[in-house]
């Protein structure tokens, strides 16, 4: 007995467009890629991969081949196209990032499918997996944010190195005296153990606290603070800090207050896009 399959082009393709567009939106939720006209990207990627793919399976009868062209030449190509190259590195976690959510979609549709005996559920899992992505990842880096709230950090100011406990605070917006640049505090025992001299001194800004109304705070630079990450450290060369009052620090776990600015900054270290 022969079984022939019918394959109707134009139906393979926008089911795998759509299947991909899913696949490549969530991918980019996981990866909190901050790239502009990121849904442009994704479209135009799942089109010209869905391209690829349907042209590979109608001249090619060999049905290895096809697998091996279409996950190793036309999703890199889309991974590349909406993520693009920063390193491989970063190339590769997008690449598996990809394959896991599609292994997830894919296993999912068949299953639901098979026990259900219900045909062409793609769309309907596709539109259901990017809306409810939207909300479990958001409260997972919610989650994620609170559990960093507390971080470990190294300041060096010449030979000097203090390892501390800081918070990362939302309401520390202060900048230095150019309006720019961010401002930490320290308390007064990781200052003396850095050794600021007043050679160092760059200029003095007004802020508020909470209970004490205004103050005039004398901003310092010193060479360099380091935040160690997940996978690698994020540097912030000549940052300013402060010398706070000990009521700011009186009865804490921490020694260091970083600004507000700080998060942005390891957010793009962890992003996985540029």
């Amino acid at each position: 007995m022969v079984t022939i399959y019918v394959v109707y082009a134009d139906v393979f393709y926008l089911i795998h467009v759509f299947m991909n567009l899913c696949i490549l939106m969530i991918a980019t939720k996981i990866s909190r890629c901050v790239r502009k006209r990121l849904f442009l990207r994704c479209m135009g990627a799942a089109l010209l991969g869905s391209l690829m793919e349907t042209t590979i399976l109608l001249n090619l009868e060999n049905e290895v081949l096809y697998l091996l062209i279409s996950h190793f030449v036309a999703i890199p190509l889309m991974t590349v196209l909406v993520f693009g190259w920063n390193s491989f590195k970063l190339f590769f976690q997008n690449t598996l990032t990809g394959y896991g959510v599609a292994l997830i979609l894919g296993g999912t549709t068949e299953a639901l499918e098979n026990t259900f005996q219900i045909r062409n559920l793609q769309f309907f899992i596709g539109v259901f997996a990017v809306l409810i992505s939207d909300k479990l990842l958001h409260r997972f880096y919610d989650d994620m944010k609170k559990r960093r709230t507390y971080i470990e950090v190294e300041l060096k100011n010449k030979q000097n190195k203090v390892r501390a406990l800081a918070l990362l605070d939302s309401g520390n917006l202060l900048k230095g005296p150019d309006g720019k640049a961010p401002v930490h505090f320290v308390d007064e025992k990781v200052w003396e153990t850095m050794e600021i001299e007043e050679n160092q001194f760059v200029g003095t800004v007004g802020y508020r606290t909470l209970g004490n109304g205004k103050n005039v705070a004398r901003v310092y630079g010193i060479d360099e603070l380091t935040v160690p990450m997940k996978s690698s450290q994020v540097r912030i060369k000549e940052p300013y800090i402060v010398k706070a009052e000990r009521s700011l620090f009186r009865n804490k776990r921490y020694s260091v207050i970083l600004n507000s600015q700080m998060e942005e900054e390891m957010n793009q270290y962890e992003n996985k896009c540029i």
